[in-house]
Order: structure tokens, then sequence, then C-alpha cells
């Protein structure tokens, strides 16, 4: 069985820097399960709660806690309105979990009221704000339910040692006045203070257009000023070691992260709740292969691609009811378009090996990248997995128990080989 997710600075950006992305919220159509400003009331709407929950998940990180080296292992952003035309047309939560370079652990809550626009970075605005410090006609509405703009708590990991698993557990209560968030570090509860600002405001959020998501094993954030709010520091470098894009945080865990749970309400160690995985969407995962070209050679035919999932047959002594995963390719036959593979590979009935009909037999042409400057002989096979968790029978029906693990995607191609097409001797 694989043993979690891993992203690291010791891989090349293709390999190394994929993390997984799910959708964090989902909203209630029907308007009168909105509260005001169609603000969404309700704790249970997503993969993770708005006002009230917990994240368990094991770690093994690939540098000792006491090593100057960042890992950004959990991110989340809830968004219940996105960025408008006045500063205050944006409200949400972002959540984040990370190792700093000085051996702690931070967490932080943030509750947001403002953003900026893509590209709008010269527009100045404070950093934590209630609504009589905004300009008349933008008057921010805030969450009652959201007691601070900000909490942050710090733990000290420099004990650590590379290599070997912890576990963490986290939760979160906004709408508490002292102890809002609590950390419990390999199955203790850590004293942690909890260091909060701005009663009764918000946050005007340092970032362009966040999106609604959660991040595990890595995260990114397009900052709207590169020097400010919670990552003042550059993480994008080229090749050459040249700095690029320093608004971009894009931040690799350096880690193994495994079992990452969502609780819906505070974490229990022994989930005797037997609510198991708090997981109400699809899950969504993203990566590419690099496909080298020989010299002289145009395209390549491309073979088939199967992948491997594991899915648990039973979860809390209760069997597990599953839909089948989806797979789509990009860039088949030079085509941008997503292309769904009918055939389920390797999935999760183990019937690998069989040509997919959507794939087999078909081009792969070289592009080139950004990342590889004036190197156009790679060829770049996008591909997108969408999956749901299994789902239990009886007073668990409905109720989504436990995800499969992905374990490998393969891609085979068809070497292109010499062959004569002609011959002749000569005297």
């Amino acid at each position: 069985m694989p043993d979690g997710i891993n992203s690291s600075i010791f891989r090349t950006s293709a390999l190394g820097g994929r993390f997984l992305r799910l959708p964090a919220q989902r909203y209630r159509q029907n308007p009168s399960d909105q509260g005001a400003a169609n603000r969404n009331y309700n704790n249970d709407i997503g993969n993770m709660p708005y006002y009230n929950g917990a994240v368990s998940f094991w770690v093994k990180l690939e540098f000792n806690g006491d090593d100057p080296t960042f890992s950004g292992l959990i991110g989340a952003t809830q968004v219940q309105t996105d960025v408008g035309q006045k500063p205050t047309d944006s409200e949400g939560s972002q959540f984040w979990i990370w190792k700093n370079t000085e051996g702690q652990l931070r967490v932080s809550r943030l509750y947001y009221h403002q953003a900026f626009a893509k590209g709008f970075t010269t527009q100045a605005i404070p950093l934590i704000g209630n609504q009589d410090e905004i300009e008349s006609g933008n008057e921010a509405e805030t969450d009652s339910q959201k007691y601070w703009a900000r909490s942050d708590v710090v733990v000290d990991i420099e004990n650590w040692r590379a290599h070997e698993w912890h576990h963490l557990a986290i939760s979160y209560d906004d709408n508490s006045p002292t102890n809002g968030i609590r950390v419990w570090v390999d199955h203790s509860t850590v004293d942690a203070v909890n260091h909060n600002i701005g009663e009764g405001m918000f946050c005007a959020l340092n970032e362009e257009e966040p999106k609604d998501q959660i991040q595990v094993g890595g995260f990114y954030r397009d900052q709207a000023v590169s020097t400010e709010g919670l990552f003042k520091f550059g993480t994008n470098f080229d090749r050459q070691g040249t700095l690029r894009s320093p608004s971009i945080k894009r931040v690799l865990a350096n880690a193994t992260i495994d079992e990452f749970r969502v609780y819906l309400g505070q974490y229990t160690q022994d989930d005797s709740r037997k609510k198991g995985y708090y997981s109400d969407q699809e899950g969504i995962y993203t990566n590419a292969f690099m496909v080298p070209f020989p010299d002289g050679i145009q395209r390549m035919r491309l073979r088939n691609m199967t992948w491997t999932l594991y899915p648990p047959k039973m979860y809390a002594q209760q069997s597990v009811q599953w839909s089948d995963e989806t797979m789509s390719v990009l860039n088949v036959d030079g085509q941008q378009s997503s292309r769904p593979l009918g055939d389920p590979g390797g999935g999760i009935r183990g019937e690998g090996g069989r040509n997919n009909l959507q794939i087999a037999g078909r081009w792969l042409y070289p592009t080139g990248s950004p990342d590889f400057i004036n190197r156009f002989n790679i060829g770049f096979l996008g591909y997108e997995l969408r999956m749901r968790a299994g789902t239990g029978q009886g007073p668990y029906a409905g109720k989504a128990l436990v995800t499969p693990a992905l374990d490998d995607v393969t891609l085979s191609v068809y070497l292109p080989s010499a062959e004569y097409l002609l011959t002749e001797v000569s005297d």
C-alpha cells in the first residue's frame, strides 16, 4: 500500500510539486438556506465545516524539525462570496498548517471580508478592519459567528527527526473567544496559546481572487503583495536560481502526508462517533507526464494509460459502497480539450492492461513548457482523476466514510525505431 502523498524539493517541479486539491465548500441553491448577504450559516456544507470542525493526519518530514526548511502541510480557503467590484464583495475563511524555518508548527485561521481582484495590486487595504473603517457605500456586514479576525497557534516541534511519523490533529471553533484552535501532537493535547486579533472584525486578505479549495501536501497562494501577510518569502525559483513571480507562494510539504481526515465538530481521538471522513464532494487529483522526444521526432504514438486505485472494503465494521472513478487526459492528438477514458484502466475493478480506445494508437506532440526555456522536445500529457469517498449502508447510507488510495499511474508510448523502407545495392 502507498504510504501517503509526498511533495519535496528533492524532486523535479513536475513530480515533486504535486499536491492534492479538493473543493472546500458547496453553496446551497435555495436562498432560504442562506443567511444575510448570501452568507452560508450552515456549518456542514462541503468538505470542510465552515465554523466548527477539525482535521487530523500523519506526517513524515524529509528534514529534521529544527532544519531551516519550510513545509507547507495543509491549506484551505472557504469562499462564501467571490471578489466583486467593491472591496467588501468578498468573504470567507482561510486555514493554514505549516512548519516554519524555526522549528515551529504554525496554525492560522483567518476570517476575511476583503480581497484583491486579479492584477489589481495598487489598492491599499488594511490588514484588519471593520465596517466603520470602510468608505461610505462599501460597508461590510461581519459574520457574528466569527469571533476573531485572525487566530494563530505556535507549537515547538524542533525535536522531530526526519523520516519519522508523527500524528497531528487540529480543531477550530470560530465562535470561541478563548481557545478557538486546539492542537494534538502524537495523540496528546498541546497546551498551545491562542493569539487572537480583531474581535468582531475581519481581515483584508493579501491574495488575488482566493479560490475555494483544500490543499494537502503543499499549497499555492497568489498574494497581492509579496512581502506582507502570512508568507513574506520567495518560493518560486527557476533552474538558474533566479526568483520568479515573488508574489506567488508555491510551497511544498517536503514531507509525506497520510490518512488526512476532516471532522464535523471537534476532534475525537477514538472516532467513537463513527462519522469517519467528512467528505461531501468529489475529489480531484491532477498531474502530468513529461515525455522526452528524441532529436528529429515530431510526434510519438501512445499505447495505453493505466492506474491502480485501492478501495477499502470495510470501515468501522461497516461495508463500503463505491462509485466508479473518472480519468480524463489532455493533449492527446494535440487537443487541449479533456478526453475522458472510458476504459477504467487499473481502476477499482483491477482491469488494467487493456488498450484504452480513447488513447491507444493516438499521438502525443512536443509542446515545451515555460519551466524549460527554449526546450520544445518535451511532450506533456496531463491527466485528471475524479473520485468520491465510499459510503456506508444501513444507518450510514449516504454518509462518506473513507476515500480510495491512488497508488500508481502508468503511461506507455511506442518509441520510434529505424526502419528500412528502400535498399539499393551498387557495384
